[in-house]
């Protein structure tokens, strides 16, 4: 039961920088219980011998890994005039374990509160990895909203380069 004191969950929406697909605007959803920090800028750390092909950065005293959700989910990307803002983000894994990542974001985060009509989406329309979400909910404006699951995005990433 809700009561009046409780707050209604924020979250993080992040417009995708992608052409829509079929006529739907793609946005992430990130609750906002998984925002660790957004920068603005980061200083990308020389490619790794054991992960050649990953991004990383510094933050804190963690090297993360560095990831657009457009090329995970290989979708085509548009040209950004805008500088990328990098938002920290954390997630429990299936070990319990928190997995951090800095998503690479053309455009701004968007916090706000949970409190949006949607239906559950049945097709994402995702040319790879759509096994990688947590859920996608159709809005009435023509907004698909997707859920990825940054720990499993982390830790597939990792895998696949061992």
């Amino acid at each position: 039961m809700i009561t009046a004191q409780q707050k209604e969950p924020e979250i993080g929406l992040i417009k995708a920088n992608v052409p829509s697909i079929e006529g739907w605007d793609i946005n992430w959803l990130i609750s906002r219980g998984q925002i660790e920090y957004i920068l603005h800028d980061i200083a990308l750390l020389p490619a790794d011998d054991k992960y050649p092909d990953l991004q990383r950065a510094q933050y804190q005293d963690d090297a993360l890994l560095v990831i657009s959700l457009e090329k995970y989910f290989h979708l085509g990307m548009l040209a950004s005039s805008q500088p990328y803002k990098f938002v920290v983000t954390r997630a429990p894994g299936i070990d319990g374990k928190a997995r951090r990542v800095i998503l690479r974001t053309a455009n701004p985060l968007r916090v706000r509160k949970l409190n949006f009509n949607a239906s559950q989406a049945t097709d994402t329309g995702l040319p790879k990895n759509s096994q990688d979400l947590l859920g996608a909910f159709a809005l009435p404006d023509n907004q698909l909203v997707l859920i990825p699951d940054i720990a499993k995005i982390h830790d597939r990433l990792l895998v696949s380069q061992d």
